[in-house]
């Protein structure tokens, strides 16, 4: 299986973990440590138990905004093999009530351990979440 289509497939997975706001499924796409950067500065979750909080918190913010579901699109893909990729990826959140929906992109760099893709950085360059 070549990269691309296994780093699309890690996509395609993590885009279903998030679409059952399953906690436990999206943080098993993450490396521990993992860092997150924001416009704001950035976070370093030393362990699986701080992501595992990032991503319950996250999960239950877009519980309140009325989250129905979300696309993804990866529109580039940076080999640096053996172990390593990047990905910049376009997200369309779809929202519950008529709301509009959010669309943003957001950065990836990959490490390959034991056979899997998993975030090692993810760079919210452009997401905004408001109501």
């Amino acid at each position: 299986m070549s990269e691309p289509i296994a780093i699309r497939e890690f996509f395609e997975s993590y885009r279903q973990a998030f679409n059952r706001l399953d906690v436990d499924a999206i943080v098993g796409h993450f490396c521990t440590p993992a860092t997150l950067s924001t416009n704001d500065g950035y976070t370093v979750w030393s362990d699986a138990a701080q992501v595992h909080k990032n991503i319950a918190a996250l999960c239950n913010l877009y519980r309140t905004l009325s989250f129905a579901g979300a696309e993804c699109e990866p529109l580039d893909i940076l080999e640096q093999p053996p172990r390593h990729a990047f990905a910049n990826v376009l997200w369309t959140v779809r929202r519950h009530e008529g709301l509009p929906p959010w669309r943003f992109r957001t950065a990836y760099n990959l490490r390959c351990e034991g056979g899997r893709w998993r975030i090692l950085l993810c760079t919210a360059y452009e997401e905004k979440v408001t109501g």
